[in-house]
C-alpha cells in the first residue's frame, strides 16, 4: 500500500517541514494505525525520509518531476 506519493520537488518541500507527520497521518487514514511521535517507526521515517532521502534526492541529477513512492 502506498502511503506517500509526490514529485521530487514536493518531497523536498515535505521532507524539510516534517514528512514524518505527513506519513503518520496517511498511515492513520489508510491503515487505521496510530504511530506515536517518538516511537521507533516515527523516528525511522524522520531519519530515513526526512534526512537521508532528502540528501539523496536533493541533486540536479534527478529530474524535478521524478516521482517518489513509499509504502
Amino acid at each position: 500500500m502506498i502511503v506517500y506519493q509526490s514529485t521530487k520537488q514536493g518531497f523536498l518541500k515535505d521532507s524539510s517541514i516534517g514528512i514524518e507527520d505527513i506519513v503518520r497521518s496517511r498511515v492513520k487514514d489508510k491503515l487505521n494505525i496510530d504511530v506515536k511521535p517518538g516511537s521507533g517507526e516515527y523516528e525511522s521515517w524522520e531519519n530515513s525520509l526526512g534526512n537521508a532521502m532528502h540528501h539523496v534526492m536533493n541533486t540536479d541529477k534527478i529530474p524535478n518531476d521524478a516521482e517518489l513512492l513509499s509504502h
